[in-house]
C-alpha cells in the first residue's frame, strides 16, 4: 500500500573531479612521509626521523581538520534544509519528457 503521508527524499552530493584527485595526492603524500620516517628510524637518523615524522603528523592533522570542516559545513547546510512537520500539499510536478498540450489562449480570441 502506498501511504501519501510518507515520502522519501534522495539527495546526491556532487563533488568536483579534482576533490578526488586531491584526496589521492594527500594519501600518497602521507604514505611517502611515513615511509621516509620509518626508513630514517631504521637507519638510526634521529634528526631526519623527527623532521619526517613532524611533516607526516602535520599533514595528517590538517587533512583531518579540513575533512571535519567540510563535514560540519555539510551537516549545517543539511540541517537547515530539513523541514519539520507533515508534507505540504503541492500540485504534482511533471517529471519526464515534455507533454504535448494545446496552446492556451487566455483572452478567448482565435490565434492569427
Amino acid at each position: 500500500m502506498w501511504d501519501e503521508s510518507v515520502y522519501s527524499v534522495l539527495k546526491i552530493r556532487k563533488r568536483a573531479w579534482y576533490v578526488w584527485l586531491w584526496r589521492v595526492a594527500w594519501f600518497i603524500w602521507l604514505v611517502v612521509w611515513a615511509e621516509v620516517a620509518i626508513g630514517s628510524l631504521m637507519e638510526l637518523e634521529q634528526k631526519a626521523f623527527k623532521i619526517s615524522w613532524t611533516i607526516f603528523l602535520v599533514s595528517l592533522g590538517l587533512g583531518i581538520l579540513l575533512w571535519l570542516w567540510g563535514y560540519i559545513k555539510f551537516k549545517k547546510k543539511q540541517s537547515t534544509q530539513v523541514s519539520i512537520g507533515p508534507p505540504v500539499d503541492r500540485p504534482p510536478q511533471h517529471v519526464g519528457p515534455p507533454v504535448d498540450r494545446p496552446p492556451q489562449d487566455f483572452d478567448d480570441r482565435p490565434i492569427s
